[in-house]
């Protein structure tokens, strides 16, 4: 039974359990359909258990393959590590370190943290990835970055998270905008197109609007969708509509827009720093998780790394 479970067969299960569809599994994985019934039903067999219902119209996990899809991701996820991990240390002459942030984190908390951890560790190459927290997340489980600056909450559970700060949202609007004073009502913009992220883009700002604006008592009139920040702030400067941004991006000043503080203190969102449990064992990690929290502005600790 052990060889039918290499990682080989795990992705082609995982990928069916994903899909819950074996055509399009079939072409993800760019076998025939019939090859990869064949190899299912052979896994199937080799541990005696049904991991599929298969229906004329649909297909659905069984409780057993529930738990194995589960497993199998975290085996997946884990030979991911391992390989990045042995990737970074052949093509490095020393220590290295793959460190992601969300694009808002550039601007203030991460040169503060790369300017200590370069005069405390010279020796040791760190790599930046920028991406949204949906993205730096799964790039965490896979090893692709060692520990990253995110915006909580976040999905997994298999990752160690600590909040370093929070931060108002502050309204983005075109320059022409009707706003006097340096604060608004965010009731004042119920009737306001908002510009947002998109949802695929999984960015935890985008639900802290929708939740401030229920708050206040409306929902938020969606008029568009932007993949990029950038985009964003192109989209209000256009006079698309508004948006609600974490204040860190007031430091660029874009062109075409003001930033006008909100009255509401509620209105905020969290910074947080996260990575693979166990992995702050390895000392180069464990001093740059610690440098992050010593950059970030002072929030209440119940926990140390």
């Amino acid at each position: 039974m052990a060889e039918e479970f290499n990682l080989h067969k795990l992705h082609i299960f995982v990928t069916v359990a994903e899909e819950l569809h074996f055509t399009r599994s079939a072409e993800k994985l760019f076998m025939s359909q019939p090859a990869l019934t064949r190899q299912i039903r052979a896994l199937e067999e080799s541990i005696g258990v049904r991991l599929f219902e298969r229906g004329t119209r649909s297909v659905a996990l069984t409780r057993p393959g529930e738990v194995l899809f589960r497993e199998a991701r975290r085996v997946l996820d884990a030979a991911g590590v391992a390989l990045a991990a042995t990737l970074r240390a052949a093509n490095t002459s020393g220590d290295a370190l793959a460190l992601g942030c969300v694009e808002s984190s550039t601007e203030n908390l991460l040169p503060r943290v790369m300017t200590t951890f370069c005069q405390v560790r010279p020796e040791t190459s760190v790599e930046v990835h920028q991406g949204h927290t949906r993205e730096l997340e799964r790039a965490l489980l896979t090893g692709a970055v060692d520990c990253a600056i995110v915006r909580p909450p976040v999905a997994s559970q298999d990752l160690e998270v600590r909040l370093l700060y929070t931060e108002p949202l502050v309204a983005v609007v075109p320059e022409s905008f009707p706003i006097t004073g340096s604060a608004v009502d965010l009731e004042k913009l119920r009737d306001t197109p908002f510009i947002i992220h998109s949802e695929e883009l999984g960015t935890s700002v985008s639900a802290a609007i929708t939740q401030v604006c229920i708050s206040a008592g409306f929902v938020p009139n969606i008029a568009e969708t932007a993949t990029s920040t950038a985009m964003v702030l192109g989209l209000v400067a256009a006079g698309k509509g508004v948006a609600l941004l974490p204040k860190s991006y007031s430091l660029t000043r874009p062109f075409g827009v003001r930033m006008v503080n909100l009255r509401d203190t509620r209105s905020v969102v969290g910074v947080a720093v996260a990575w693979r449990p166990g992995s702050e064992r390895d000392p180069v990690l464990r001093d740059m998780i610690r440098m992050i929290r010593a950059a970030a502005p002072d929030v209440p600790d119940t926990s140390a790394a």
